[in-house]
């Protein structure tokens, strides 16, 4: 991520390729622009995920509930973590980035 390179001086530049803010996990993530059509497939997935599971969880997505799904809720199982990390690593695949 440009904003953690930025810090250690192996890049120019803290913010995102979209150019609206700092390239952070979060940002790339939860809002870059450029990732939106990615984010999107994600987002199905892991509503299906949770649909699937018969779980009364409303979907909040949040860095920590895709770095650390299982750890978020009881209401998770380890197959439905299984999946979200699957979800995420799908996404990460498709933006091309290094998270």
């Amino acid at each position: 991520m440009n904003d953690d390179g930025y810090r250690t001086g192996i890049s120019d530049t803290s913010l995102c390729s979209c150019g609206e803010e700092k390239e952070s996990v979060e940002h790339v993530l939860l809002r870059c622009g450029e990732n939106e059509g990615a984010r999107t497939v994600m987002v199905n997935s892991l509503s299906d995920i949770l649909e699937s599971g018969k779980s009364n969880l409303k979907l909040d997505i949040t860095e920590s509930l895709l770095l650390a799904p299982y750890g978020q809720s009881n209401c998770l199982s380890r197959r439905a973590d299984l999946h979200c990390k699957e979800a995420l690593f799908e996404f990460i695949a498709s933006v091309d980035k290094r998270i």
